[in-house]
């Protein structure tokens, strides 16, 4: 688990621990389902820093939902935006947390930075998968808090 130092990261590790937490509880080592076992109830505490991002056919990832809390993470709001056309540095990270969880079919978690002029914001985040399309992981949720900055 990713546990940056002070109160920010403090705070970004225990909803990341919180939202894990729930995701074992549902959905433990069994396979995935081709729906997600989370609720809009179940998520509204993470809401605004969550994103369900769907894996296309053709292995690109598209951002289907989008939190409000994620503007600065991805760049922009990316509701329906293809994570390969976001800025270099935050397609990178984010196509590597996304890859690393489509190869183990488990949580991953990661701390990125993103730079913003003549600062450096960090965060930390976690990817789950949420639904497969039989054995092909289709529906992640990322979720991802600041957690300070340079």
């Amino acid at each position: 688990m990713v546990n940056p130092a002070g109160a920010a990261g403090q705070f970004a590790a225990s909803e990341l621990a919180a939202l894990l937490k729930l995701w074992r509880e549902r959905y433990g080592a069994g396979p995935l389902p081709a729906e997600s076992r989370l609720t809009e109830a179940d998520l509204a505490r993470w809401q605004p820093h969550l994103a369900l991002i769907e894996r296309e056919p053709d292995g690109r990832f598209r951002v289907r939902r989008f939190g409000h809390g994620l503007v600065r993470r991805f760049g922009r709001e990316s509701t329906n935006e293809y994570i390969d056309r976001l800025a270099p540095d935050i397609r990178t990270s984010l196509t590597d947390l996304l890859t690393s969880c489509l190869s183990t079919g488990q949580p991953v978690t990661a701390e990125a930075s993103v730079a913003f002029g003549k600062y450096t914001v960090r965060f930390a985040q976690v990817a789950v998968p949420v639904a497969a399309d039989g054995d092909r992981i289709g529906k992640f949720l990322l979720a991802a808090y600041e957690c300070g900055q340079d």
